[in-house]
């Protein structure tokens, strides 16, 4: 990340075993962004040859500072 205070959203997608990621200003956009990707449950981006492509979502990921929760969780495996 270039600025301490940027936030990254991570879009992880089936293809490849990765994920496409870029910058954000706040915590709050970047949260956004999150939300809006998982409902919709695909990333949009525009590749090399300036199309328009779109990628379905299994998980997204927020990194920044300031994240912490006062709920931590825990998976439980059935």
């Amino acid at each position: 990340m270039s600025n301490k205070e940027n936030y990254q959203v991570k879009a992880y997608v089936p293809a490849h075993g990765g994920y496409f990621t870029y910058d954000v200003g706040s915590k709050d956009q970047a949260c956004h962004h999150a939300a809006v990707i998982m409902k919709e449950g695909v990333y949009r981006r525009i590749n090399d040859a300036n199309e328009m492509e779109y990628w379905p979502v299994y998980k997204v990921k927020v990194c920044g500072p300031g994240l912490d929760t006062e709920y931590p969780d825990t998976f439980v495996r059935t």
